[in-house]
């Protein structure tokens, strides 16, 4: 019979608590995966809503038509169509690419704060936090690499979702 190590008993625990096993590194001491499962539990995906914007939305002079159609967000996973954009104030800044537009929705008045990106990052950026309007538009450079991170917290506690691109089609 295989030995279970300490890092797949955390990721099983977590898993069960909601928290995708994605998150739990093998440097994270059990204090941390303790806390993600406090997360999870004080939070759990349903406190905020991800969704596409509607497709006539304009981020910096491209309509999100432009850059996705059939955007979805089901069971930890985008899915739907990214269209090259090899024009526009969004390619002069980042270059020809894949974006992908997505908005959020608070449905916990205890959240204090929610920040979203990349893992890993195009830029080498840190997850941003979002402002009043509650958006955002993405570069996505690997799709099968790349995680979509939401990072929740109500200033005590936190806890990531993690969204899987994978099922994502680039055109």
């Amino acid at each position: 019979m295989a030995q279970t190590t300490m890092l797949d008993a955390m990721k099983a625990y977590a898993t069960v608590h909601g928290v995708d096993a994605r998150a739990i590194k093998a440097e994270d001491t059990t204090a941390e995966v303790l806390m993600l499962v406090a997360g999870a539990d004080a939070f759990g995906s349903s406190n905020v809503t991800t969704a596409s914007p509607s497709a006539n939305t304009d981020y910096w002079g491209t309509k999100v038509s432009a850059m996705q159609t059939d955007v979805a967000i089901a069971n930890g996973a985008v899915t739907g169509t990214l269209h090259k954009l090899t024009s526009g104030q969004l390619v002069t800044d980042w270059g020809e690419g894949y974006f992908l537009a997505l908005k959020w929705t608070k449905n916990n008045a205890k959240i204090t704060s929610i920040k979203v990106g990349l893992r890993p990052s195009a830029s080498g950026s840190d997850l941003i936090e979002l402002d009043s309007d509650m958006d955002g538009v993405f570069k996505i450079t690997d799709k099968d690499a790349q995680l979509f991170e939401i990072l929740v917290s109500d200033g005590k506690v936190s806890y990531s979702i993690f969204l899987d691109l994978s099922g994502l089609t680039l055109d």
